[in-house]
């Protein structure tokens, strides 16, 4: 469902939004393997992408699926590095989705 929020000058909102679950008939089950990247670096390898199309495929046979896309890093570097690293991570994947047709 959709409703629409006021703008704000700034600040924290709280939006209270009641949602419906999305069912789907015997939802399929992907089992991906962990997607690793390159040392500080956020492009797509060739094992990623593999485990990738696995969900594009998926996404193409049931399109109102939604995936929450999630990133992580080692303990190196400083949080705020690690922070963006992550984001950068996690962008480069929904990109790729994307890419792939998924929009």
């Amino acid at each position: 469902n959709t409703f629409p929020i006021n703008k704000t000058a700034g600040g924290e909102v709280t939006v209270n939004a009641d949602l419906a679950p999305v069912e789907i008939p015997n939802p399929p089950v992907i089992t991906l393997e962990n997607i690793y990247f390159e040392y500080d670096k956020s492009n797509i390898t060739k094992e990623a992408a593999f485990e990738l199309d696995k969900i594009v495929e998926t996404m193409k046979q049931y399109p109102d699926v939604i995936v929450m896309v999630k990133s992580h890093t080692d303990n190196r570097g400083t949080d705020q590095y690690n922070m963006s690293l992550s984001n950068r991570r996690a962008k480069s994947t929904v990109q790729y989705i994307i890419s792939k047709g998924i929009g």
